[in-house]
């Protein structure tokens, strides 16, 4: 991972409207306990990002828990918005949201 961006946003250069990057999403489970079969999905304004991705059966056994990280190295071309990281754990869901938007700090690009 070469950056962490806490929160719920990330700020995009503009010009980049459809940008290609690379996401890792990271989800702690620390009160689990028993056998979890599960998938992740990525969704966006246009729907899902990709194919849903299983997860491999996980036994956590008592006063323990568990980490899920799923990587998109490099996302497909994504359209600006707001996203959903979806984990679903025996039927249960759990849900990151992340908005990509053009960075209002950065200068405009300029066209002569």
């Amino acid at each position: 991972m070469l950056g962490f961006a806490p929160g719920d946003s990330l700020n995009i250069p503009p010009g980049n409207q459809n940008p290609q990057i690379n996401l890792t999403f990271v989800f702690v489970f620390s009160k689990a306990e028993g056998d979890f079969d599960g998938s992740f999905s990525l969704i966006g304004p246009q729907g899902l990002v990709g194919a849903e991705i299983p997860i491999p059966r996980a036994h956590v056994v008592p006063d323990s828990g568990f980490v899920s990280i799923f990587q998109f190295k490099p996302t497909p071309q994504i359209p600006l918005g707001r996203y959903v990281a979806k984990v679903t754990l025996n039927g249960r869901s759990y849900e990151q949201k992340l908005l990509l938007r053009a960075d209002p700090t950065a200068p405009q690009p300029t066209t002569h």
